[in-house]
């Protein structure tokens, strides 16, 4: 049935007088008194002299504002292909068109503060289809008929029962459950009795402190006779000049020279007591209390220089206010006006879905990358803590720490296209690398030596005829723990520089982006890096490197002890122990 028409037009509110009120404690204590018995117009004529004031206004702003500004999704109802109709005309324009967030934020607003908001709903035919126009009514003309147990609201044609299921009034209680009901007294539940009372303070403190500097702000102008200069003072005379003294001072204005009469020293009476500091304390007591009130925490509506979060919602609202919020906000706007929209247009009322804010906090991406770049840090140190043969399970340590992971990406085989660009990527860092054809082959102390690569369907690795990937783990030299070179890179630098300082640290660097994946090169530059250590051992190992503290610190560049840990350990250990003596 489509909207009556009256319900096509707006009601507008009683034309009476704005009554202002200079507002005192007793004045509060009646509103709350009348409000007790569901008499709510002198509580919101305190409201609108709350949303008068800068601390007030911006917790209500920031925290409804804020919530409207978040992502709008549709959770759909009943029959998925019919509600999903429905969802598409409103998120189409009818949402936007019908329920503007000026109308929402001023429902809200009033929700929260006084406890129970209330709008009309003006209906108009859009596009084939019919909306109910939300707009803010003033919550003045709102009160419980305790005796009927009915809401009732007054309008320029006299009081109107607001009837549950109706298409005129919406009222929304964030404490009420459902349609507000006046029984479960949803007023006494809004902010203005939190935050009346400091509003007061604050605005007597002002007030005050107005005064205070008025007198204390402007000097008293006096003269001090001194009669050992000028007689007596007693006579006709010197009185009559006193006077004339005191007059002139009396009318001094800016830019004026004075020359007192003799016996006469002019000075100036100031208050020297700093009895103006409990103005800003009362006033910054007001505004914390005000803010709780609303906000649920004492963080400032106020931007502070390297505050990321000051003006942002989740920085300053509660994040459970928030949730709260979005639900109860969600419902009211279902149930008393999507449910009428879905039901004039479409097949059913209860196709209207759930209009759902998402209210999950954002992540502070610098604090995040800071505490992603402190984890990766604390397991290396506790690669370094660990027991012989143990490291620390990463896996789960980024499941706890919630950072997804995915698998690594294809390694790029080398091959003869890709290996021109390892080359040249290898001499860049130093290497005599001939390319001849597929064959490569690198200077090793002056002498070249042939790099196996794959050739005929075999990998040949880790040495000329195998067959197996190309990985550290496969290789045929033992691999130095990642923790323990790292740790004698960085604990001892002056043993770490005693070899390997050219091609060592640039390999070094080259392969410990593959030795934290766990020994699997991704890249064709990596893969040749990998086998070029091959060769290196193989090289080494036959000469008998690491009988010198040179020597192992090399191969320790080269993420080997070339098949004699013990050995080089020790020659190393002797190396550190002196380091550390010294």
């Amino acid at each position: 049935m489509p909207p009556a028409p009256l319900e096509t037009t707006a009601v507008s509110s009683p034309q009476l007088g704005r009554t202002f009120t200079d507002w005192t404690t007793t004045d509060i204590e009646v509103a709350e008194s009348l409000a007790s018995g569901g008499s709510l117009q002198r509580a919101a004529d305190l409201c609108w002299a709350l949303l008068g004031d800068g601390r007030v206004r911006a917790a209500l702003e920031t925290r409804v504002k804020g919530l409207l500004r978040l992502p709008l999704a549709w959770e759909e109802a009943g029959d998925r292909r019919s509600s999903g109709r429905v969802a598409r005309a409103l998120e189409g324009g009818d949402w936007y068109l019908a329920h503007s967030e000026a109308a929402l934020c001023s429902l809200a607003m009033w929700g929260i503060l006084l406890g129970v908001g209330i709008a009309q709903r003006v209906w108009v035919l859009r596009g084939g289809r019919w909306l109910g126009v939300l707009k803010p009514y003033d919550a003045r003309y709102l009160r419980w008929d305790t005796t009927r147990r009915v809401w009732v609201v007054r309008t320029n044609r006299g009081d109107e029962d607001i009837v549950p299921g109706g298409r005129r009034w919406v009222l929304y209680a964030p404490s009420s459950s459902g349609a507000p009901d006046g029984d479960e007294r949803p007023w006494m539940y809004g902010a203005w009795r939190a935050c009346g009372r400091p509003w007061l303070l604050k605005y007597l403190a002002l007030t005050d402190f107005g005064h205070h500097s008025n007198i204390h702000g402007s000097a008293i102008r006096t003269a001090d006779f001194d009669p050992s200069m000028a007689g007596d003072g007693k006579t006709a005379a010197a009185k009559g000049v006193r006077e004339d003294l005191c007059d002139t001072l009396a009318d001094v204005g800016a830019d004026t020279a004075i020359v007192p009469p003799p016996g006469y020293k002019l000075r100036l009476l100031e208050a020297t007591a700093k009895t103006w500091e409990m103005f800003p304390a009362q006033t910054d007591l007001s505004a914390r209390e005000i803010v709780i009130a609303i906000t649920g925490q004492s963080s400032s509506t106020e931007i502070t220089e390297g505050q990321d979060t000051g003006a942002t919602l989740h920085g300053i609202v509660r994040q459970d206010l928030i949730e709260a919020d979005a639900q109860t906000l969600s419902t009211c706007v279902r149930e008393q006006c999507l449910v009428d929209y879905a039901a004039l247009n479409f097949p059913s009322g209860e196709l209207a879905p759930w209009p759902r804010w998402k209210t999950e906090a954002p992540v502070n991406a610098k604090a995040r990358g800071e505490s992603m770049k402190a984890l990766g840090e604390g397991i290396v140190a506790l690669d370094r803590a660990a027991p012989e043969g143990k490291r620390v399970d990463r896996l789960a340590v980024f499941e706890q720490a919630g950072i997804p992971l995915m698998d690594a990406p294809d390694p790029v085989p080398l091959t003869p296209a890709t290996l021109p660009s390892a080359v040249a990527a290898l001499r860049d860092d130093g290497w005599a690398i001939a390319l001849a054809g597929d064959q490569v082959s690198a200077e090793i102390d002056g002498e070249y030596f042939h790099v196996p690569l794959a050739a005929a369907g075999v990998t040949n690795f880790p040495a000329e005829g195998d067959d197996a990937a190309v990985s550290l783990r496969n290789s045929g030299f033992d691999r130095v723990p990642l923790a323990y070179a790292l740790g004698l890179r960085d604990d001892h630098p002056d043993v770490w520089s005693k070899g390997g300082n050219v091609l060592g640290n640039r390999q070094f660097s080259r392969l410990l982006p593959v030795v934290r994946r766990g020994g699997k090169p991704e890249t064709a530059t990596e893969e040749l890096a990998v086998r070029l250590r091959e060769a290196w051992c193989a090289r080494h190992a036959k000469a008998g490197t690491g009988a010198t503290i040179a020597g192992a610190i090399a191969a320790v560049k080269w993420w080997s002890f070339l098949n004699r840990p013990e050995q080089l350990r020790r020659v190393i250990a002797d190396a550190t122990s002196k380091d550390t003596d010294r």
